[in-house]
Parts: C-alpha cells; structure tokens; sequence
C-alpha cells in the first residue's frame, strides 16, 4: 500500500464517524461487497438524475462536509455534499459529490483527499474497477451536448521509475503513446455497451474516447492542447499538481496480473457552469437512466475479461 493510502485509512481512522456511516450502510467489512465500483465526481448534483439511478433512500446518506471539520467552498445554489449510496440493483456502492467540488479540487485539499480516497477504497472492497460518471461538464468544440465522451484530459499508465504521473507541460508530455490502442477489448465493450443502451459515443475531434488507467496510478490534465486538436476539458478526474509528484493510487487487491482500471465516462454539457433549468440539465437528466444501463452492462461484460 502506497504512503498517500496508508495515509488516507488512517485519516479515516480518525475522521468523526465515517466508519460508523459505512458500516450503518453494510458497506464495510461485508463479504459479498462485489469487486466493483462506481465513483462519481460533481456531476450528478441534479436530484431527478440522481433519483433515477440510485435506491431511493439515497437522501439518508447524504452528508455535508462540514460533518468532518472540512471547509469546503462551493458556488451558490450548489449543495456541496456527498452521497454514499447505491445503484438501483442494490449491488454496486458509489460515491458522489455534489455541487462544484471537483476531485481536482479534492486533491489538493489534503485532508478532503483523504477522506476521499479512504471512503473509495472502502467502497472498491479489494475490487480493481473505477468508473467514474460526469453528468454535466466539460466544454470545447470537440464536445456534443447529450453524447457520452471520455474526458481527454484523463491520462495514466504504469510510471515504474517513479510511481506517480507527471502531467506537467514541462515534464513528459502526453503524447499519443499514452493513450491504449481504440481497438483493445475495454475500449469495444465500452462503445459496445453505450450501443446497447441507446447512447452515441462522441466522435467529434479527438477521436480516441475511452483512456483507461492500467497501474497503480492515474493522473489528468487541465487545460492542455492535445495531439494539436485544441482539446480543452476542465478536469474532472484526480489530477496531480507537478509540485505535488502526482497522485499514485495502488491496487488494493496487490496482485499485479488485474491491476486498477480507471474508465472515465461522461454525458457532457457545452460548459460547466450552465444553469439548472436549462435544456443541458434537461437532456442530462433525460440521459441518466440509459448512463446507468450502460455502466451496468459494461461491468457485467469486464468481469473476468480484465
């Protein structure tokens, strides 16, 4: 287990009443906790989406941070809280973040890093998979209202020398070698799975859509030029500081033959900052549903292929 995990448990260890708020969820320590997990960033802040892919009692679990003697601040008109909660099938535990409180956000805020990471790997139960739906968010001409996109900000792989990703322009550049081939068996049961449920993989611009993180580390990049095609996204994924050596995030499980695999989905807006009642939010809301079939099915397909 890698300094920030240990650092992250024992955050928890210490952090007024997290663990009591898991095991009230039978989170933790439940043996048929599945080798699955979804994580959400701030997306899913809109409470119709949110009702249209979680159990209903989801509103129980929802907490502000301030609970943990953490300041956090948000734009108006956002709640700025977390919910630890479930995907309807009562199966697969997920963690979302409400209002404008980014993971990039997170990371740089050590003590919300902690909690963050620390809940998550409580969560995963010694699982490897990491989606991570966006309902709102991102923009750039490359970007098509309504249609599921990869965030092309996110980058990883396994850094050996280091453990962590560098993703400062003046470091190692993200160059297309970064990014796994779109014809691997991810990327497919990926495009796959939104088909099935009825979504359109974006295809404008950039074409590569799906970057999965294979190793024991994930990083992103804020606005960056990619491959010349001007592609400017808001992270929202971890991402890492250059002064802060990246973010390296271990597979639990410790068995090197699966390692952690970060698949980044989104349903994105033409700007991350629109308004509530707008046609965005709307077709968000409209799209959540088929979000969640997709995630289910390509879960279901990954098992044992990875």
């Amino acid at each position: 287990m890698g300094n920030m995990a240990k650092e992250a448990f024992a955050f928890l260890s210490s952090s007024r009443g997290i663990l009591s708020l898991l095991t009230e969820m039978h989170i933790c320590g439940d043996s048929d906790i599945p080798r699955s997990w979804l994580i959400t960033g701030s997306g899913l802040c809109d409470e119709d989406a949110l009702d249209s892919i979680l159990i209903p009692d989801w509103r129980k679990h929802e907490y502000g941070w301030d609970r943990f003697g953490i300041d956090v601040p948000v734009k108006d008109g956002h709640p700025g809280t977390f919910v630890l909660s479930y995907l309807k099938n009562g199966l697969i535990p997920i963690l979302v973040s409400r209002g404008r409180v980014h993971l990039n956000q997170v990371l740089h805020r050590e003590q919300m890093l902690r909690l963050w990471l620390g809940v998550g790997f409580l969560l995963m139960g010694g699982g490897r998979y990491v989606i991570s739906t966006q309902a709102v968010g991102g923009y750039g001409t490359e970007i098509e209202v309504g249609k599921i996109a990869i965030p092309t900000q996110l980058i990883g792989y396994h850094w050996p020398s280091s453990g962590y990703i560098n993703v400062s322009t003046d470091g190692h550049p993200a160059t297309e070698s970064v990014f796994p081939h779109r014809e691997s068996y991810v990327y497919r049961t990926l495009c796959a799975s939104a088909r099935y449920s009825g979504l359109d993989v974006c295809r404008k611009g950039l074409d590569l859509r799906y970057i999965p993180v294979v190793g024991p580390c994930f990083g992103g990049v804020a606005e960056r030029d990619l491959f010349g095609n001007n592609c400017k996204c808001h992270t929202v994924g971890m991402s890492g500081k250059p002064e802060a050596d990246g973010v390296a995030v271990e597979n639990m499980t410790g068995n090197t033959d699966h390692p952690l695999t970060f698949v980044p989905i989104q349903v994105v807006s033409d700007n991350q900052d629109i308004p509530s009642d707008s046609e965005v939010v709307a077709e968000v809301r409209k799209k959540a549903p088929q979000v969640l079939q997709m995630v289910s099915f390509f879960l279901s397909e990954m098992e044992g292929n990875v």
